[in-house]
């Protein structure tokens, strides 16, 4: 029998709130057992008081937490790193402009008017690419010169034979490093006939030539 705290009603045993005033009883305190004679013992006695023999802990009430087993994470895949591409050769540049080349047209006698025939004859007017380079003629130059920057370029000579302006118009590609024109004009008819050094005609046209 356990007697009650409050009212020292005696109460029975496991009883959890006094029958007489409901005082809550208070948990009996833990016991230990001697492990040589097996006698009682308070729970914080060191020996039995009935052998002299040393106690052991009693065991604990409080439930075992059990222990989580141990995880192992395994670490995200990881992607490697792409190994670095040797930089690519740079692209072949464009071809390269044409270097700079000087062209010269010049004339070549041809009969007895040309150049020294009568007056308003024997003149050539010339063009490249559209631009006037000058005049060739009588008392003027024999020979003119041009810087030209790519393969191709168009020669205009423009006559003045007897009042007459045959034209010839010269598509040249230029092939080596001194391109030359050279032409021959007969002052009757006003035939210019050309000839090339370091070029290549590609397309020649003649106006106003007289049989």
């Amino acid at each position: 029998m356990t007697p009650c705290a409050n009212c020292m009603a005696e109460l029975a045993e496991g009883s959890v709130f006094c029958f007489k005033c409901g005082t809550r009883v208070a948990a009996a305190a833990p016991k230990n057992t001697c492990p040589k004679c097996g006698a009682e013992a308070d729970a914080d006695a060191v020996f039995c008081d009935a052998c002299g023999a040393r106690m052991s802990a009693p065991a604990s009430t409080a439930p075992t937490q059990a222990t989580p087993a141990n995880r192992v994470v395994h670490a995200a895949p990881t992607t490697p790193s792409p190994s670095p591409q040797p930089a690519a050769p740079p692209a072949a540049a464009a071809d390269a402009a044409p270097a700079a080349r000087t062209l010269t047209v010049m004339s070549e006698v041809a009969g007895a008017g040309m150049l020294i025939g009568p007056a308003g004859t024997g003149f050539h007017k010339v063009l490249v690419d559209g631009r006037e380079l000058g005049t060739i003629g009588v008392g003027l130059n024999k020979s003119l010169r041009a810087t030209v920057h790519s393969e191709t370029v168009t020669v205009e000579i423009v006559g003045r034979v007897l009042l007459r302006s045959p034209k010839l118009v010269l598509k040249l590609r230029l092939t080596g490093p001194n391109p030359t024109v050279s032409f021959k004009a007969h002052w009757m008819n006003g035939v210019i006939t050309p000839t090339v050094r370091d070029a290549e005609i590609l397309e020649q046209q003649s106006q106003g030539v007289y049989g």
